[in-house]
């Protein structure tokens, strides 16, 4: 073997290694990248929620947890602005998202406070 071959040879023996590393290093990279997205992406969410938290006023979180524990026909009734009536169980949680106390409220029969359009849109809005 002469030694233009050998030198040839080699060279191509380096090209082969070069672009191997070079591949790797591409995938290493395409990692890196992934993996800071998702680093970052999830930074956002607990800023976003950090965020939430610090702006939720407890009326909202009261109003929500009281229309959760509702049916159909209450949450039928909450939409278009009609009296709802709730159950004594809830009552601090209405309490608690129009800020102040039912006194005066109007309890039926069967023992469920009605609250009116008024108190409804509220807790609506």
């Amino acid at each position: 073997m002469d030694a233009s071959n050998w030198v040839s040879s080699v060279a191509n023996v380096v090209i082969a290694i070069g672009v191997i590393f070079v591949l790797w290093q591409a995938h290493l990279l395409r990692q890196q990248i992934e993996a800071d997205h998702d680093r970052s992406r999830k930074e956002l969410a607990v800023s976003l929620i950090g965020e939430w938290t610090r702006s939720i006023k407890p009326e909202l979180s009261s109003a929500d947890k009281l229309v959760r524990q509702w049916d159909c026909e209450q949450s039928r009734n909450m939409v278009n602005i009609l009296p709802v009536k709730i159950t004594p169980k809830q009552k601090h949680l209405a309490e608690a998202c129009l800020n102040r106390e039912l006194k005066n409220a109007n309890i039926g029969q069967d023992g469920r406070i009605e609250l009116d359009e008024t108190e409804v849109a509220e807790i609506r809005y």
